[in-house]
């Protein structure tokens, strides 16, 4: 006589492995989603904190010594704070290395919403050209990932500068 239990031990095992499997999978895919969901999140408030601040330079004025750039945060909240010694420049295109270094009153807590700073660009006014019509544009991408744009030229002999 043949037992009949060995059958239904064998279909009990397969289900139970197939359950566990299921629950590793389910396990496994919820962890993947809940990762990705806080990695896009994340990246949405950068992206949206970047559009409410909005960062313009006012004006380029050359002191003697130094280009000194007026800024002001146009927008709703406030920029964090950036590194000054890792503010890339570009100058008509061009990366520009600057020898002099930047002093700054933005960096020490960010530019608050509807507030100016200054950005100086140290002992660096004879690396640029000026003279009337002479079309001048920089770009600074700052530390935090804010990027900054200006271009103007100068109409006048009396300002280097606009």
């Amino acid at each position: 006589m043949k037992k009949g239990i060995t059958p239904v031990i064998a279909i009990v095992l397969l289900l139970m492995m197939t359950v566990a499997a299921a629950g590793l999978a389910y396990e496994f895919i919820m962890s993947m989603t809940q990762d990705a969901t806080s990695d896009i999140e994340a990246a949405r408030k950068i992206q949206s904190d970047r559009m409410r601040t909005n960062l313009q330079i006012l004006q380029v004025e050359d002191d003697g010594t130094d280009l000194v750039f007026t800024i002001k945060n146009t927008g709703s909240i406030d920029m964090p704070t950036f590194i000054p010694a890792e503010i890339n420049v570009k100058y008509d295109g061009q990366v520009k290395s600057i020898a002099g270094g930047f002093g700054d009153t933005c960096e020490s807590a960010g530019v608050a919403a509807g507030s100016t700073c200054i950005l100086k660009l140290l002992g660096e006014t004879g690396e640029f050209p000026q003279g009337v019509g002479t079309l001048r544009t920089f770009e600074f991408v700052l530390s935090n990932g804010y990027t900054l744009s200006y271009g103007c030229t100068n109409s006048s002999q009396t300002n280097s500068w606009c």
